[in-house]
C-alpha cells in the first residue's frame, strides 16, 4: 500500500469527505487549545502581577535544566505518538513499533525526572540546603543532626572560629555574616540574635523555610505577615524551641523529673507545628499569628479541665 492509498473509513462516502473532516477537526482542536492555554497564561499573568513577590520567591528554587529536559522529552514524545499514529494509517508495523517504543521510552524519563523532583520536596533532608546564622550550643547540636541526614550546611558567625568548627568538623561551608541573607538555600536557619527577620533583610531572603533556634526572630508581627507574603514559610520560634521550658515543666511534675515523658512531650512539638501550619493555611494567615491562636486555645483547654475538676 502506497503512502496516497488511504483506507476510506466506513463513517464517509469518500476520501474528499474524509479528507474535510479531517481539516475540521484539527481546526476544532486548535481552537480549543488557544481557548485553553490562552486562559491559563492569562490567569498566570494576573496571579504574577498580584503576587509578583511570592512568584520571584518561587523562582529560585526552580529546577531549570530538568524543567527544560521534561518539556523537550514530553514535546519528543508528542511527536513520535505522532508518527506511531502515522505508521499504523499506512500498515507500517515496524516503524509502528519503533515509535512506540520510542514514545514509553520517553515516558519513563519523564515520569523518573518528576519522581526526582518530588523527591526534594519530601522528608527526606539529603541534600537539602541549609542556612545557619549563628554558631553557639544550639547550632552546634543543630549540625551534628543536619550533617548525619545528609543536609547541605552553611554556616556563620560573628566569632569566625565558632563558624570554622562546623565547617571543620561537619563540612559546612563559610559564608561570611553580611551574606548570610542573600544565600540560595532552601531553609534560614536563625540561631543567634532576635529580630532578625525584619524590612531590610525580608527582601533579601531566597529561602522556602525560616525556621531556627533563636528567640524573637520576627522584629514584629507584622513581618510574620510579610514572610507568609512572599511564600515563605515560618516556624514560630516560640514553638519549635519550647524543648527547653517543657523539660523544665517536667522537673516540676509531682512524681519528678522523666526524661522518658520529657522526650516524648518534646516530640509532640512536630505536631504542634504541623498544626500550627495547616491552621495558618486555613485561615489565610501569617504562622507566628496562627501560633497565638493556637495558644490561646490550648490555654482555654487547660482552664476548662481546670475548671471541670478530677472525674
Amino acid at each position: 500500500m502506497s503512502e496516497h492509498s488511504i483506507a476510506l473509513a466506513h463513517q464517509f462516502d469518500d476520501l474528499e469527505q474524509q479528507k474535510e473532516a479531517s481539516i475540521f477537526g484539527m481546526w476544532v482542536f486548535l481552537v480549543t487549545e488557544v481557548m485553553f492555554f490562552g486562559g491559563m497564561f492569562t490567569g498566570y499573568a494576573a496571579y504574577r502581577f498580584k503576587y509578583h513577590e511570592a512568584f520571584m520567591a518561587g523562582s529560585n528554587h526552580l529546577d531549570i535544566l530538568l524543567g527544560g529536559i521534561n518539556t523537550a522529552v514530553l514535546i519528543l514524545s508528542s511527536l513520535t505518538m505522532a508518527m506511531a499514529v502515522h505508521a499504523a494509517q499506512l500498515s507500517k508495523r515496524r516503524a509502528l513499533m519503533t515509535y512506540l517504543v520510542l514514545t514509553m521510552l520517553l515516558g519513563s524519563v519523564f515520569l523518573g525526572i518528576k519522581a526526582c523532583v518530588e523527591r526534594r520536596g519530601g522528608k527526606d533532608l539529603k541534600g537539602v540546603r541549609i542556612a545557619i546564622q549563628g554558631c553557639g550550643n544550639v547550632a552546634r547540636y543543630l549540625c551534628e543532626h543536619l550533617a548525619k541526614a545528609g543536609a547541605k550546611l552553611f554556616v556563620t558567625d560573628i566569632v569566625a572560629e565558632k563558624a570554622q568548627m562546623m565547617v571543620d568538623k561537619h563540612g559546612a561551608k563559610l559564608v561570611k555574616p553580611e551574606e548570610i541573607y542573600d544565600l540560595d538555600c532552601d531553609v534560614f536557619a536563625p540561631c543567634a540574635l532576635g529580630a532578625v527577620i525584619n524590612d531590610d533583610t525580608i527582601p533579601r531572603l531566597k529561602c522556602r523555610i525560616v525556621a531556627g533556634g533563636a528567640n524573637n526572630v520576627l522584629l514584629s508581627e507584622q513581618h510574620g505577615d510579610r514572610l507568609r507574603e512572599r511564600g515563605i514559610i515560618y516556624a514560630p520560634d516560640f514553638v519549635i524551641n519550647a524543648g527547653g521550658i517543657i523539660n523544665v515543666s517536667v522537673e516540676l511534675e509531682p512524681k519528678g523529673y522523666n526524661e522518658q515523658r520529657a522526650l516524648e512531650k518534646v516530640t509532640n512539638i512536630y505536631n504542634a507545628v504541623r498544626d500550627i501550619l495547616e491552621t495558618a493555611e486555613r485561615e489565610k494567615i501569617a504562622s507566628n499569628r496562627a501560633a497565638i491562636l493556637f495558644a490561646e486555645r490550648k490555654i482555654a483547654e487547660g482552664r476548662n479541665r481546670k475548671a471541670a475538676g478530677p472525674r
